[in-house]
């Protein structure tokens, strides 16, 4: 439990990695810029919708299927989900601010939500379920990605954005 952490009253950056940590309700009450959380057993999300503050958020290597309570934070600049359990990544359609985003070893077939994404410029969505790359085409602040693991047929919808280093996944 991360209970205690409330009496640090200043605490801008938390990282609590390989704890077993489930219960991070006492977050909500922070004003933190970056959280890691990397490596525990969390699912609950919801305690972060109030934490409105954070700008960088790792989430790696838990049990999260839920990302819903993420989908207010819209200082985000950099998201890392990946080794979680999440098939729906419609909540970011809303973090206009975001960067980075890290979503590979999921459950993700449908990369729509992030056209609206104009500032990303790196995405890593390799080992996922992704077989279309159209609705990346006009993330055209996009310079690196991955799609490495999916089961992609067609890369030329990537061919689109004028400043993407070659996508990693890519075979031909």
């Amino acid at each position: 439990s991360l209970d205690d952490v409330i009496y640090f009253r200043d605490l801008t950056r938390l990282t609590v990695g390989y704890n077993q940590v489930r219960d991070i309700s006492a977050l909500g009450k922070m004003n933190l810029s970056t959280v890691s959380l990397y490596a525990n057993d969390l699912s609950d999300l919801s305690p972060l919708e109030e934490v409105k503050t954070l700008r960088y958020l790792f989430l790696y290597n838990n049990n999260i299927s839920d990302i819903s309570p993420l989908a207010g934070l819209n200082e985000l600049v950099c998201l890392s989900l990946q080794y979680n359990q999440i098939r729906d990544i419609t909540p970011l359609a809303g973090l206009s601010q975001l960067q980075e985003l890290y979503i590979s070893h999921n459950e993700i077939e449908d990369l729509s939500p992030l056209k609206t994404l104009k500032h990303l410029t790196f995405l890593d969505a390799g080992h996922n379920r992704i077989s279309n790359l159209d609705p990346v085409a006009g993330l055209e602040g996009l310079t690196d990605a991955s799609f490495v693991g999916n089961p992609v047929v067609d890369y030329s919808p990537t061919s689109r954005i004028q400043n993407l280093n070659r996508p990693f996944g890519k075979t031909r």
